[in-house]
């Protein structure tokens, strides 16, 4: 039977089995924290952009009215980008981190005495393929859809200032001075 191995074969088995038990822990570790630092920035820096150049552009008083409301929508709809990008990811990394703990432990198995068995290593890695799927191009798509919204806010944010030969829009808030505290 070409499934069968003897005991030479079998300590050869266990060390291996042993290191990819090893290896996988480590995938697994390195793919959360790579998982939680990037997204962490990533979507940080999304989220600051759309949404600073908002409060930036209704703080001014250099664009139209039309153009603060175009903008800010397309501000508004890169923040919604943005956190679908953290929430796409928070799917993407419970959707592959039980099939790779899984592989982990037919590992562990092995290198604890288990038969190898080539038909379910193979079905496990097929399955943590499967589980990545078509699904791992969708998070940065929508991330550069949320840049793509903040650069066509700055866009239209430009197109809609006042003129130089034309007054800024007057302040239309009353403002009070600052005064200080008496004692």
């Amino acid at each position: 039977m070409e499934n069968e191995v003897g005991p030479m074969q079998t300590l050869d088995l266990q060390k291996i089995a042993e290191t990819e038990f090893e290896r996988m822990g480590g995938s697994v570790d390195r793919l959360i924290y790579q998982h939680v630092s990037e997204y962490k920035f990533i979507t940080s820096t999304l989220l600051l952009l759309n949404s600073g150049t908002a409060v930036a552009l209704l703080n001014s008083d250099y664009v139209t009215l039309d153009g603060k409301r175009e903008a800010c929508v397309l501000c508004i709809i890169g923040v919604l980008a943005a956190l679908a990008v953290s929430w796409l990811s928070q799917i993407f990394t419970q959707r592959m981190i039980g099939p790779t703990e899984q592989y982990r432990v037919f590992w562990l198995m092995i290198a604890r005495g288990q038969t190898f068995e080539a038909e379910k290593e193979a079905s496990l890695r097929k399955d943590m393929i499967d589980k990545r799927g078509h699904f791992v191009w969708i998070i940065p798509a929508v991330g550069w859809i949320s840049l793509g919204l903040f650069v066509g806010s700055a866009t239209v944010a430009g197109s809609n200032l006042v003129s130089k030969d034309k007054q800024p829009a007057p302040i239309t808030q009353v403002t009070k001075p600052i005064t200080k505290a008496t004692k």
